[in-house]
């Protein structure tokens, strides 16, 4: 059977976006631990003028706080606060076609919860959620930036007086248009660098770290621009506080991973000393996405290893360089950086990893480590391949691998990948057994994404035409987005670490202040021979 390390790769560029779309359960707001500084030392942006949200007060005789992700269970009556996102929930009464009397249900032909929500101190009003049979299912309502979803409607009895009761259980997610349209995008990048690669080359990319570097880089953008970058992100239609309040809240479902499982998702600004920025734009990008924020001397030749060090340690040590130069007319560098390690659920026995043969796509072959074995796993049959998920031992993270039919190939797959089929798929995965052979492998990869960014639509926030005036008054442009990759799939499990960074610049280099009115030195020199006429040092000019 053709095996390529190209179909583990395609699965491996969709695991962060799976990530997003499982059950979390999450933790409160990610804390960024500033990076030891070296020289030149970081300077702290000025103050923004905006006033942080105060955290939410637990309203009293509220018992129920659970975090976005979770489930909980509410008796009819009861209600249950949300505290990180400010949401309360209140459950007035519940349908089923099965309630008895003298229970507190109504009889009706469906189950159905009728609640009330308040978020953000606002009254949202009543609503109602309707499952499609007497089964338990989902029925989902969105406010803002959140989604409701009814998972049950049940009876039960009280363990002491064996009174019958029901409730209705809930869960509150971050808004699912936002991590849908965060893969959409990322399908689309990842089709345009397949173009543009061509035929064999190993390509690795992390949808939801372009995702982010450019969402903080939206919160600057105005008008037209504003509009071009929206439709490339599929976040047209969304008012940008509902972005932003959604970034935040995937951000904090994002975290509490167990069994040695590490997700680390950073974000950070690096300005240029003495140019103005918004302070609307800089609280935004503080306030949801948790960006560290510092200027720096670009003029430096330090500054960018100060950069650079901050993205190495963000990412354990793997991606070590994400700036490589700092020109005069950079201005500012939007950051993001993703780490993630965990062990597989079932992990191979490196005693079986064994020499095997790898079938390359020009019909080659090679010999190459082989990992292999046999455990029940969740496994999908498609149209011309089949695919396989491997959990890592926090079973909510799965690394998918899709395998084209022997007679099929991975360009043809590929030219047929889109978001809504992979939707699909998603949901038709079954436990089956039967023999795993996986290639042990690590590589890098990186690349400049302007060329893909313009083609998918964002060609007007690259050059001076662009409207980032919302981030300063000093109109700068995008003039580059680095994009750089990790992976490692060995016996014991994964590891993967992404960078991008967004550099900002101006159309001629920022003006300066150079105001001889101390001691200097000056030379005279010949710039086509390097030969040095003269040079002096002035204490005290006179004439």
């Amino acid at each position: 059977m053709k095996r390529g390390i190209l179909y583990v790769v395609l699965a491996l560029v969709l695991m962060t976006s799976a990530c997003a779309k499982a059950t979390p359960t999450p933790t409160p707001t990610p804390t960024f631990t500033p990076t030891p500084t070296p020289s030149p030392t970081p300077t702290a942006m000025p103050a923004p003028t905006l006033t942080p949200t105060p955290t939410p007060v637990v309203p009293p005789g509220v018992e129920v706080t659970p975090l976005v992700g979770t489930e909980f269970s509410l008796p009819v009556g009861e209600r249950a606060f949300i505290q990180s996102e400010d949401i309360l929930i209140t459950l007035l009464e519940v349908e089923d076609p099965r309630c008895p009397e003298g229970v507190n249900c109504i009889q009706g032909p469906y189950k159905k919860a009728r609640f009330t929500v308040t978020s953000q101190g606002q009254d949202l009003g009543e609503h109602e959620l309707v499952l499609d049979s007497e089964d338990d299912g989902l029925d989902t309502i969105s406010f803002g930036s959140y989604d409701v979803h009814l998972v049950s409607v049940s009876r039960y009895q009280r363990s002491m007086t064996l009174e019958e009761y029901y409730e209705a259980t809930f869960t509150v997610s971050a808004v699912e248009e936002l991590t849908s349209a965060f893969n959409r995008f990322g399908f689309d990048l990842f089709a345009q660098l397949v173009n543009w690669h061509g035929r064999g080359e190993n390509i690795f990319i992390s949808p939801l770290s372009v995702s982010l570097a450019l969402a903080m880089t939206y919160n600057g953008a105005s008008t037209t621009t504003e509009q071009a970058m929206a439709h490339t992100l599929h976040i047209d239609g969304m008012d940008r506080e509902v972005v932003n309040r959604a970034a935040a809240a995937l951000l904090r479902s994002l975290g509490g991973f167990e069994h040695d499982v590490e997700l680390s998702i950073a974000n950070s600004l690096w300005a240029r000393q003495g140019l103005p920025w918004e302070g609307d734009f800089l609280q935004r990008n503080k306030d949801y996405f948790g960006a560290e924020i510092a200027s720096l001397d670009f003029g430096d030749p330090a500054a960018k290893d100060t950069i650079n060090q901050w993205v190495s340690e963000q990412t354990r040590g793997k991606i070590e360089e994400i700036v490589k130069e700092i020109s005069p007319n950079d201005v500012m560098f939007l950051i993001n950086a993703i780490y993630l390690s965990g062990p597989w659920m079932y992990r191979f026995n490196e005693e079986e990893t064994a020499p095997g043969t790898f079938h390359l796509l020009d019909g080659s072959e090679k010999e190459h480590p082989m990992m292999s074995q046999e455990v029940p796993y969740p496994h999908y049959y498609g149209d011309g391949f089949q695919a396989l998920k491997l959990p890592l031992r926090d079973s909510r993270i799965g690394v998918y691998v899709f395998l084209p039919d022997e007679d099929s190939s991975l360009p043809e797959f590929l030219s047929k990948l889109n978001s809504d089929d992979w939707e699909s798929w998603m949901t038709g995965f079954e436990i089956r057994s039967g023999p795993l052979v996986l290639p042990r492998f690590t590589f890098e990869y990186e690349a400049r994404l302007n060329d893909a960014l313009i083609s998918l639509g964002m060609g007007e926030a690259f050059g001076p035409g662009a409207d980032f005036s919302a981030m300063s008054p000093a109109d700068p442009w995008i003039d580059r987005v680095d994009h750089k990759t990790y992976v490692k799939v060995y016996e014991e499990g994964i590891e993967a670490a992404a960078a991008t960074s967004v550099g900002m610049a101006l159309s001629k280099p920022p003006p300066f202040e150079f105001i001889v009115d101390r001691p200097f030195f000056f030379a005279i020199r010949d710039d086509y021979t390097g030969t040095i006429f003269f040079v002096g040092a002035v204490f005290d000019p006179v004439e």
